[in-house]
C-alpha cells in the first residue's frame, strides 16, 4: 500500500544512528584524552625523578666536585651545556630552561628526560642539567600497542551494548506506530470504526490512537453529511420536480399568452425553490449557518400556502384542516429553511391522516400541529413518514437552537408535533 522508495528512513533509524554514532563521537574523545592523560602522567613521574635527583647532585657540587656526576646507572648531572652528549643537546639549545622528555628516534626510539635548572654553587649562578635516559623505565612501543587494542576493544564493547540497548528501546518506541499503521492498512477502505485504545502503554500513543479516532471520526460525519444533502435533496426537490412536470404537461394542452405566462411563472418560482433548497441543505448538511442571510415571517397566509402546497396528499381523505395562527413570527432564518421545516412537518402529519381533523395552532414562540392518524408505534420505521422528513426538521432546530419534539397525543389517537424557536433566534 505504501511506495517503499519514497519513504523516509524509519524511526528506528533515525534514532539509532545519531545516538550510535555520537557515543563514537564521545569514545574517540574519550580516547585521545586518555591517551594524552596517560603521557602527561608518564612525563610528570620522569621530571619529578629528575628533580629528586637534581638535590644529590647539587651537594656533590656544592662539594666540589666537576664535571658530569653518574647519579645512578641511569641519570647523570652535568655543569655545563657543553658536557653534555650532542645527541641530547640537538633538541634544546643552551638558554632553555625546564624539565621535559625527548624521543630520540634517530638512536633507536629511545626517550631521554633533561631538567636544566639555575642553582647557586659555591657563590657562583650555574645552570645544572639532570639527563636520564627513560627507555628502560617508559612504556615500550609494544606496551603501548597492548594498551591501545585493550582501550578500543573496551571501546568496542561499549559501543556494542549501547548500541543493542538502543536499537531495542528504538523498536520499543517504533512498534507501536508500525503495529497501528498495519491495523488500519489490513481494515477495509470505508472502514472509519473508532480504533481500539487496549494495550497502550505510554501516553503519548493513547494522544495519537485518539486523535486519529477523532480524524475518522470526522471523515465519517462529513460522509454522512453529504449522503444526508443527497437524501435531503432527492425528497425536497420532489414538489418543485413535480411542479416542473406538471406545467410541461399543461403547456402541450394550450398556448394561449395568459395561460403561457401563468405557466412561466410557475416555472420560474419552481426553480428558484430549487436552488434555494439546494443551497439550504447543503449548508445544513455541512454544519454552516445558511447563506442565504434573511428574516422570515411565519403568519397566517405563509401557512396556508403551505397547506395548499401539500393538499394533494389529502386527496380522497376525509380530512378537515384547522389553522389558528393569531400571532405572528418573524425569525432570523431564511425563508427557504423554514418553508422547509414547517413543510415536513405539515406534510408528514397530511401522510398518516387518514381521516379526521389536522389543526395547526401558531403562538408567539411556537407551531403545534394536531393529527389524528395512528401514531408513532404504527409508522415507526417509515423513511418518508417519521424518517427522513423528520430527520431534516430535527437537523434544522439543532443547527439554530429550536426545539422539536413529535409524540403520540395525550388524548385521542394520532400525533402532537410541537416546535418551540428560543428568544434568541427570533428578530
Amino acid at each position: 500500500m505504501f511506495d517503499s522508495k519514497a519513504m523516509p528512513p524509519s524511526l528506528r533509524m533515525q534514532i539509532t544512528v545519531p545516538i550510535c554514532i555520537c557515543l563514537i563521537s564521545i569514545l574517540l574523545v574519550n580516547f585521545l584524552i586518555f591517551y594524552s592523560v596517560l603521557h602527561y602522567v608518564e612525563d610528570s613521574v620522569s621530571i619529578r625523578r629528575a628533580e629528586f635527583l637534581q638535590s644529590f647532585a647539587l651537594d656533590r657540587y656544592r662539594s666540589g666536585a666537576k664535571g658530569p656526576q653518574v647519579l645512578d646507572h641511569l641519570t647523570t648531572a652535568y655543569d655545563r651545556y657543553e658536557s653534555i652528549p650532542k645527541h641530547v643537546t640537538k633538541y634544546f639549545d643552551k638558554n632553555w630552561r625546564g624539565g621535559e622528555d625527548f624521543d630520540d628516534v634517530a638512536n633507536g626510539d629511545s626517550v631521554f628526560t633533561v631538567l636544566a635548572k639555575e642553582e647557586i654553587i659555591n657563590g657562583e649562578r650555574k645552570t645544572l642539567y639532570i639527563v636520564e635516559n627513560s627507555t628502560p623505565v617508559t612504556m615500550t612501543l609494544s606496551m603501548k600497542i597492548t594498551l591501545t587494542l585493550g582501550v578500543v576493544l573496551s571501546s568496542l564493547l561499549i559501543l556494542i551494548s549501547f548500541y543493542l540497548i538502543v536499537r531495542r528501546l528504538s523498536e520499543n518506541v517504533s512498534r507501536p506506530f508500525n503495529d497501528l499503521a498495519r491495523l488500519i492498512d489490513q481494515g477495509s477502505t470505508d472502514d472509519l470504526l473508532p480504533l481500539s485504545e487496549k494495550g497502550l502503554h505510554s501516553q503519548e500513543q493513547l494522544r495519537l490512537v485518539q486523535a486519529l479516532n477523532d480524524y475518522r471520526r470526522r471523515i465519517h460525519l462529513s460522509i454522512e453529511r453529504e449522503k444526508s444533502f443527497s437524501r435531503y435533496v432527492s425528497h425536497e426537490l420532489r414538489t418543485p420536480l413535480s411542479v416542473i412536470m406538471g406545467v410541461a404537461g399543461l403547456l402541450e394542452i394550450s398556448n394561449a399568452p395568459a395561460f403561457v405566462e401563468k405557466q412561466r411563472l410557475r416555472l420560474e418560482r419552481a426553480c428558484r425553490d430549487m436552488t434555494d433548497i439546494s443551497e439550504t441543505l447543503l449548508s445544513l448538511v455541512r454544519e454552516q449557518k445558511a447563506s442565504i442571510q434573511a428574516s422570515s415571517m411565519i403568519d397566517r397566509p405563509f401557512i396556508e400556502q403551505l397547506v395548499e402546497e401539500n393538499k394533494t396528499l389529502l386527496q380522497g381523505k376525509p380530512v378537515a384542516i384547522s389553522i389558528d395562527a393569531g400571532e405572528e413570527l418573524v425569525l432570523n432564518a431564511p425563508d427557504t429553511m423554514i418553508r422547509i421545516l414547517l413543510g415536513n412537518i405539515i406534510k408528514n402529519a397530511f401522510s398518516y391522516t387518514q381521516e379526521g381533523e389536522v389543526s395547526i395552532h401558531l403562538t408567539d414562540s411556537s407551531l403545534e400541529v394536531l393529527d389524528t392518524g395512528p401514531g408513532l408505534k404504527e409508522t415507526a420505521g417509515n423513511l418518508e413518514g417519521h424518517g427522513l422528513g423528520l430527520m431534516i426538521v430535527n437537523d434544522i432546530c439543532r443547527q439554530n437552537g429550536w426545539s422539536f419534539t413529535l409524540q403520540d397525543r395525550v388524548s385521542g389517537s394520532g400525533c402532537q408535533a410541537l416546535l418551540v424557536f428560543s428568544k434568541g433566534h427570533q428578530s
